[in-house]
């Protein structure tokens, strides 16, 4: 459910809060989940444009008032927006640094996609509209995506409930947060999910057989491992385990990469 309103701040939602979105996140029918996709309206004030460290403070709240009554939160990064890509790189900043010190589960980067998060972005018509502030539905698709992978790395496998891949190759998604290869039967390649949405996250790759090593891929050329050309292979050797982070690039340009 798509709870906006025009024109409302950070403020304004945590203050109307506990009579909207609160109501739906006590249930009986699994985890309820809210992501707070807010911020840039309070930095297009007239008059008195709000920093980002206060517009964080006002997530705080919103993040507190769902909490309490009963909902998982993620926390979304802001898009490119006419005239106030500054702060919104500022803020981003805070989110992603700061998300779990305000009391929010998880984060969605957002602005990782590079077309919808880059300063200048808001220019390219292909994903946003004229107005220079909201995306068309190309974009929104990709909004989607990027949530879908972060909650599925959130809800999806991890050291405790591995995902269990016997044959290669084997294109990783974003919810494989930890992969046993202990029934491997073949070497070969694993390729790992999109980067972008999920920034932040771990993933681990756990070979403990004894005979097969694994060469494991970026998605593409964007999302690199360790800065290495696409096309140089990162190798698991049996008995071994490899960790990677999911990182994003800064703000002004967007993207994300992979950090062993």
């Amino acid at each position: 459910m798509n709870w906006g309103i025009v024109g409302a701040g950070n403020e304004d939602v945590a203050a109307s809060e506990p009579n909207r979105v609160a109501l739906r996140c006590g249930n009986g029918a699994g985890p309820a989940v809210a992501i707070v996709f807010l911020g840039t309206n309070g930095f297009a004030q007239i008059g008195a444009p709000l920093t980002p460290t206060i517009e964080l403070q006002h997530l705080a709240s919103e993040v507190r008032v769902l909490k309490q009554a009963g909902c998982q939160v993620f926390v979304g990064t802001m898009l490119s927006r006419i005239g106030l890509d500054t702060s919104k790189d500022g803020y981003d900043a805070l989110v992603l640094a700061q998300y779990k010190q305000i009391g929010a589960d998880g984060v969605v980067d957002f602005a990782a996609n590079p077309n919808l998060g880059a300063d200048g972005a808001y220019a390219n018509t292909t994903y946003f509209n004229t107005d220079g502030t909201h995306p068309k539905t190309v974009g929104q698709d990709i909004l989607a995506a990027e949530a879908s992978n972060a909650l599925n790395y959130y809800f999806g496998h991890n050291d405790a409930n591995p995902a269990s891949v016997t044959s290669l190759p084997y294109a990783m998604a974003a919810g494989d947060g930890t992969v046993s290869l202990s029934g491997l039967t073949n070497a070969g390649t694993l390729t790992l999910p999109d980067c972008t949405g999920q920034s932040g996250a771990v993933y681990r790759i756990v070979n403990p057989q004894s005979t097969f090593a694994v060469t494991v891929t970026p998605l593409n050329s964007s999302q690199l491992i360790n800065g290495l050309g696409f096309a140089t292979p990162v190798t698991v050797p049996a008995n071994s385990s490899l960790t990677l982070r999911d990182v994003p690039e800064p703000k002004t340009v967007g993207g994300c990469h992979w950090e062993m």
